[in-house]
């Protein structure tokens, strides 16, 4: 894993945990470059990382950097949301520890399976990101809001 990601977790008003990317290091005016994101995910290879709320363990395995820049829903991804879903690599620790809520989409495709079957686990795809565009942390701010007579 890169050592030198600039990834915050930060609490909003009720308590969740919400993961910050600091930096902007995919960029790019028309597209994503998606062979270097498919770089920087293969550091991530091999490495494990624990959901908090469950204590399941997810395996990142090799086939994740192909997975996640390669799918049908990647290409479709257009301006911020393809910068926002290149530049959530950077978190991908984090939301993987941080993850809430135990959800299962059976997937038929047999490479799939196949993985399974070894009891190893990978992230393949991280679904609806969207970038954030207003400031996600003035939320957290309180403000009196009496009006002066």
């Amino acid at each position: 894993m890169e050592s030198n990601r600039n990834v915050t977790i930060v609490k909003d008003s009720a308590g969740k945990d919400v993961v910050l990317i600091n930096d902007i290091k995919f960029k790019g005016k028309r597209s994503i470059n998606w062979d270097d994101v498919k770089k920087y995910l293969k550091s991530y290879i091999d490495d494990s990382f624990q959901i908090q709320s469950t204590g399941d363990w997810i395996y990142i395995g090799n086939d994740l950097p192909n997975e996640y820049t390669g799918s049908e829903y990647t290409f479709g991804l257009k301006g911020t949301n393809a910068k926002a879903k290149a530049n959530a690599t950077q978190g991908i620790p984090e939301l993987i520890t941080t993850a809430q809520g135990k959800h299962f989409r059976e997937n038929k495709e047999d490479k799939h399976y196949r993985n399974a079957k070894y009891g190893w686990y990978y992230l393949y795809d991280i679904l609806d990101i969207k970038k954030e565009t207003s400031n996600p942390l003035e939320h957290l701010a309180v403000h009196d809001k009496k009006t002066i007579s």
